[in-house]
């Protein structure tokens, strides 16, 4: 026999939670250009996002986990508590295909799931 006590209160809201603070990237830029890029996160969820087994990382976006830009993932690069801000610093490299091209960004915990508000832009890529 099991005994539950019913004064417990569990609270099933504990959701990872991300604020897009900023990009900041050229609006323009030639096919197959290199670039530096940074996108800004805010924690405003209730644990902090931290470097372990199941790291928290900057996952591309539109579709997700595209290499358009030459990568996919972006690593933290310290713990994060909650109300602090980071910034994932990074070289992208410009697609082939000319014209506007998505430049969104989302957090995830690795193996785990995806979460927080998609960070978005969008770059014009010019033919050289």
């Amino acid at each position: 026999m099991f005994i539950v006590s019913t004064n417990q209160t569990i609270d099933f809201n504990l959701v990872p939670a991300a604020t897009c603070s900023g990009v900041s990237v050229p609006s323009s830029v030639t096919t197959g250009a290199s670039f530096n890029a940074t996108v800004s996160m805010i924690n405003n969820g209730p644990d902090p996002w931290i470097i372990d087994t199941t790291p928290h990382r900057l996952g591309a976006q539109n579709d997700q986990d595209n290499t358009r830009w030459g990568l996919n993932r972006v690593d933290l690069p310290f713990s994060v508590q909650q109300g602090q801000q980071v910034t994932f610093s990074f070289s992208a490299i410009a697609p082939t295909t000319i014209g506007p091209n998505p430049f969104d960004w989302q957090l995830l915990e690795e193996g785990v799931q995806w979460f927080g508000q998609t960070c978005t832009f969008s770059i014009q890529v010019t033919a050289p």
